[in-house]
């Protein structure tokens, strides 16, 4: 992230100073584009929620992108661009794990919730923006149904209440102490291996996903079910063979950096989202890090290279999924 930065940074103090590089800065943007030219051309894509729509806002602000809501508006589709590096990052909103719109959801203005009608109206639009530089399938996927899902069975428990006649009326105040049942994790762990088989569907079974942990409220009390989707999520990632990006226990009680009790400020934690994104991606190019140390760089495209890029992720991915290397 800190050569990005740099050489962003570069490109917007030439912009403002209305005035060409001077020597010294040409050398330095020659170094910095050397040093990224395994991002140059790349395209990731995310299937999450708000909290990272707001992570993929603040880098596209540090790195002198452009940040746009796609054509159907306000959670739907999102894009960042950083036209001097050629990057798209995209965002395609998920509304959960859901299959409708029942008359208790919350958020009126959703128009879609199932992933299957989310995918045909707001995704396959958008879908030649995600293409990278194999031409048929993003770089990387990263994928996130969490907080969402917590707010759906809340609701959805409450409603049953109300159904059962144990509550006078439906109380738009969700539980989030109440522990899942096992119909309730079952059914988020089908849908969630639904999602996954639709990406691999629409950009082949070798994309790279990486699913991100779930990210905790800041207030204690609002936790005790993203545990159990937490598990749920885990589970379905370690049969399907999804690595688990463990952003959401990472920052787990850092809440002043939240700017409110869903979302992450622009800061120390946004910087973290942003280094732990790039560093997968370094490795779908064929990048080898491993405990801190660079093992390997990705190859150039101007030499040749033993390893083809999928080769080169699942040598590092089958001893992060099924090895202990700690």
């Amino acid at each position: 992230m800190r050569d990005l930065k740099d050489l962003s940074d570069l490109k917007k103090r030439a912009t403002e100073r209305k005035a060409p590089l001077t020597t010294e800065e040409k050398q330095l943007k020659v170094q910095l584009e050397d040093r990224l030219y395994w991002v140059r051309d790349r395209r990731i894509l995310m299937l999450a929620d708000s909290v990272d729509r707001y992570m993929a806002i603040y880098m596209c602000e540090e790195l002198n992108g452009i940040f746009e809501l796609g054509p159907a508006g306000f959670q739907t589709t999102a894009t960042c661009v950083i036209e001097h590096l050629n990057v798209t990052f995209m965002h395609w909103h998920i509304s959960s794990t859901y299959t409708s719109v029942p008359p208790w959801w919350w958020m009126r203005s959703t128009k879609y919730v199932a992933i299957e009608e989310r995918w045909q109206e707001y995704y396959l639009p958008t879908v030649k923006h995600t293409i990278g530089k194999n031409g048929r399938s993003p770089d990387l996927v990263m994928l996130q149904s969490g907080l969402w899902d917590q707010t759906m069975f809340a609701l959805a428990h409450n409603q049953l209440l109300f159904q059962q006649g144990k509550t006078k009326k439906f109380s738009k105040t969700p539980n989030f102490m109440r522990s899942l049942n096992w119909e309730e994790m079952n059914f988020y762990m089908h849908r969630l291996a639904k999602i996954i088989d639709l990406i691999r569907s629409q950009f082949g079974s070798e994309v790279p996903i990486v699913f991100r942990s779930i990210t905790h409220k800041a207030n204690g009390s609002e936790t005790m079910s993203i545990y159990d989707v937490d598990r749920a999520a885990r589970f379905v990632c370690k049969e399907l063979d999804v690595e688990y990006m463990e952003f959401g226990s990472l920052v787990s009680g850092h809440y002043d950096w939240y700017r409110d009790k869903v979302h992450l400020k622009d800061g120390p934690l946004s910087a973290l989202w942003g280094n732990i994104l790039m560093w997968y991606l370094f490795r779908t190019q064929g990048g080898n890090e491993f405990k801190g140390t660079i093992q390997r760089m990705p190859p150039n495209s101007t030499l040749s290279y033993e390893h083809s890029i999928t080769d080169a992720w699942k040598e590092c991915h089958d001893v992060f999924m099924h090895n202990s290397f700690i």
